[in-house]
Parts: C-alpha cells; sequence; structure tokens
C-alpha cells in the first residue's frame, strides 16, 4: 500500500496538479467546487474559462496523471477491501474470545 500511495502521489503532484497550476486560477476552481458540494452554503460560483481546461484535456502528461490515478485508486481500493476483510475477522474473533471469559 506504500508503494501504491507514493506512486499516486508522485503522479497527482507531478503529471496533474503541476500542469493545473499553470493554466487554471485554483482559487476559483476550489471556490466553485466548494460551493457545489456544500450546497450552495460556502464558496462562490466564479467564471472558470472554457480554455483552460481545453487545455488541460490536450495534455497528454494531464492526460496520462489521470489515467494512472484511475488505476491506482482501483487497485488500492482492492488492498483496502481486503484489510477491511481481515480486520473484520480480528474482530470477530476478539468478540468470540470476549464472550468466552
Amino acid at each position: 500500500m506504500k508503494y501504491e500511495e507514493e506512486h499516486f502521489r508522485y503522479d497527482s503532484e507531478i503529471m496533474m496538479y503541476e500542469p493545473s497550476y499553470g493554466v487554471l486560477d485554483i482559487n476559483e476552481v476550489i471556490k466553485n467546487y466548494t460551493f457545489q458540494v456544500t450546497n450552495g452554503q460556502e464558496g462562490i460560483i466564479g467564471k472558470l474559462p472554457r480554455a483552460n481546461f481545453e487545455v488541460l484535456l490536450k495534455d497528454l502528461k494531464q492526460k496520462n496523471g489521470f489515467a494512472m490515478a484511475t488505476y491506482e485508486f482501483a487497485f488500492m481500493n482492492g488492498q483496502l477491501e481486503s484489510m477491511k476483510v481481515i480486520c473484520q475477522k480480528i474482530i470477530a474473533q476478539i468478540d468470540k474470545e470476549l464472550k468466552a471469559d
């Protein structure tokens, strides 16, 4: 898991965030996102120029970053699901032992 986290961090920082910082006003993106996820309770709807996003969507480095993030999330989610099952079994065993005392 640690290796996957480090790989994802590299892809997100270098391949996704770095190109975004060169063409997007991140402050405006965050304000818009916040407005949408809080149903208008926080943030504001600002102007997000379509041309900026078109630049990102045409950037191969950015596309590859998103592709890698998708693969890495799928892999990490599988690992986390396996860990969840193992933890549930451990908890059940602990509960069983506690009831036996």
